[in-house]
């Protein structure tokens, strides 16, 4: 008979050899997995130094910690979280662009609470026309503008959701929004082009004044301001400029633009107590830093580092040598990546792994440039352009890039071993998705299993987040556009219904009847999910809005159908054809001559 104690030692060796034998098991399960070959975005925190990292071929390939020797850089795939701490994105700021597509507050209530649940910090907010300026600069604001009410209620559910506010408010280049008046076209840089501000011109400093002091009033707590200047590529060929250059600038425009920016920072830390200021930095990736030092550049201002492309780190994409000069002046700088707006002006559709990409080309940017960016990096900019310009279509709405926006922002906050389908998983908790996901699209809308192979955006479908019925109807409208496609270049179609027959009027009415039966029925889609998205954008953003996106997304399907439905009936109508040869045809370039313009 056994004492407790021998009992005790008695029980617990088969228990241990068990747990061994199930962690060998794991292991082996974990080498041989399918799933071992995708690509891993993150994986966990290791302690200690002496770990060995496999990647997922199963090579031994590099160890924390160690010697120069070892390969020079860990796998793509990994992410070492030993010595990471001073390279952390503490700040997060999700840029709401507002030059189009601006939503109603109401669904800016809705947003911002999910936004802070997901890890964001604050808002880089650029309003450009729709701020409510008044006095000289009334003319510029939007018909459609917030109003004082509206600014001071978004900074109040901010605040309230721990939200930190940035107004951005350009003041170089990308000023089309307030240089296409007639008004400020006196300060423009080129009479022809409203883009560039020309700095010189006494008035344009005025202006740039009051655009600052107003926002500033309605903003009466922020601590930090962004001032833009990306892009001002037309600088020093106003003449005015010119004679600025030879009496004050050594000729050099570099010098000129430094000014600026310099006595835009300046008054703003100045005059209007602002703490920090930020400008993109593009026009100054390449200048010299003595020149920048000589600016007093990085005691004013500090650079927000942008880039959009899948990987930032692809050579020659930053100028060389960028970095290591950006060292040497400032003590703060940004990073500034895109969870939407960058892949198209007029991209309707998200493509969550495309930006998901250049969030990890950021993070690798990091640690491949640890020994000027580690510690200096203070936060990354989220930006989500809505137009590449005022004058350009609308790109993603924002609701439609939420999914991204979700996965970008879990992405940069998390520290845990995360694979690409792990954190699709993530987002779609967080974001409400229904356990079933997406929609078996040839199922539910093709009677053709080949026809339509979903894209990924649709794994974002049946979920619950601000903004989602509209983000399932724009996808379907994906689906029908695309079924609009597949019916004109159908070779049924293009053999007997093409523009030869339809413009003669001759054909077989046989195939008339069948083919206009068939478009009947795509216009009869379209026709249900135009008012379907009517609806669902008019509780999100105003008319314009509404009349922009429907007049650039679905008015040409509805007219390219009911055009080919009414000249398919003109062949129905035919009692008899003529003998061939038909008479000619005026040819397509005489036409045009006589149209001037196709409608």
């Amino acid at each position: 008979m056994l004492l407790t104690g021998e009992r005790s030692r008695a029980w617990r060796m088969p228990v241990c050899v068990l747990l061994l034998l199930l962690c060998a098991v794991s292991f082996y399960i974990q080498l041989s997995s399918p799933f071992a070959d995708e690509r891993i975005v993150k994986l966990s925190e290791f302690s200690g130094e002496q770990q060995q990292i496999f990647d997922p071929n199963g090579d031994l390939k590099w160890k924390p910690g160690a010697k120069e020797d070892t390969p020079e850089r860990a796998p793509s795939w990994w992410r070492s979280q030993t010595d990471d701490a001073d390279l952390e994105l503490p700040v997060k700021l999700v840029h709401l662009d507002l030059k189009g597509a601006a939503p109603r507050v109401d669904y800016l209530r809705q947003l911002f609470p999910l936004l802070r649940k997901l890890g964001a910090t604050g808002l880089l907010i650029e309003y450009e026309d729709m701020f409510p300026y008044s006095g000289n600069l009334s003319v510029i604001r939007s018909g459609q503008s917030y109003t004082s009410d509206d600014i001071s209620t978004i900074i109040k559910v901010a605040r309230m959701n721990h939200l930190d506010v940035v107004p951005l408010v350009q003041t170089f280049g990308h000023m089309e929004w307030l240089l296409k008046h007639e008004e400020f076209r006196d300060i423009r840089e080129l009479e022809g082009d409203a883009t560039v501000i020309c700095p010189t011109a006494p008035r344009a400093w005025m202006v740039i004044k009051d655009l600052l002091r107003q926002v500033r009033q309605l903003h009466p707590s922020v601590t930090m301001f962004h001032i833009g200047s990306d892009e001002a590529w037309h600088v020093g060929e106003d003449e005015r400029c010119q004679k600025a250059l030879t009496e004050r600038y050594h000729d050099s425009k570099m010098e000129l633009m430094l000014a600026h920016v310099t006595r835009t920072a300046r008054f703003l830390k100045r005059e209007l107590k602002i703490e920090r200021v930020l400008m993109w930095n593009d026009m100054f990736s390449e200048t010299d830093v003595l020149l920048m030092n000589k600016s007093r550049l990085g005691e004013l201002l500090e650079p927000v580092v942008w880039g959009y492309a899948r990987d930032v780190n692809a050579p020659g994409y930053f100028p060389e040598g960028m970095f290591d000069r950006y060292s040497e002046v400032f003590q703060r700088l940004w990073l500034g990546s895109a969870f939407k707006g960058a892949n198209g002006p007029s991209q309707s559709y998200i493509d969550v792994n495309r930006y998901l990409e250049t969030q990890e080309s950021y993070m690798r940017l990091l640690s491949d440039n640890r020994r000027t960016l580690a510690g200096r990096t203070v936060g990354i900019v989220l930006t989500g352009w809505q137009r590449y310009d005022h004058f350009a279509s609308l790109c993603e709405l924002l609701p439609v890039g939420i999914p991204s926006l979700a996965t970008a922002l879990l992405f940069l906050g998390d520290k845990r071993t995360v694979r690409r389908d792990d954190l699709q998983e993530r987002v779609r908790r967080i974001l409400s998705c229904s356990e079933r996901g997406g929609v078996n699209w040839p199922a539910a809308y093709s009677s053709d299993p080949l026809l339509y192979t979903p894209p990924e955006s649709t794994v974002f479908m049946q979920c619950a987040f601000p903004g989602s019925d509209l983000y399932d109807l724009i996808e379907r409208l994906r689906y029908d556009k695309l079924q609009v496609d597949s019916f004109f270049n159908d070779p049924t179609v293009q053999g007997w219904m093409g523009e030869y027959q339809l413009s003669r009027r001759y054909g077989s009415k046989y195939r008339a009847r069948k083919q206009s039966e068939a478009a009947r029925e795509l216009l009869d889609r379209l026709a249900r999910i135009e008012s379907q998205l009517r609806t669902s954008l008019r509780a999100i953003f105003y008319s314009d809005t509404v009349d922009e996106w429907m007049y650039s997304n679905i008015r040409s399907p509805l007219h390219q159908l009911q055009n080919f439905i009414v000249r398919a009936e003109r062949i129905l109508n035919m009692s008899s054809f003529p003998s061939r040869p038909l008479p000619r045809l005026p040819s397509p370039s005489t036409v045009l001559k006589r149209n001037d313009v196709l409608s």
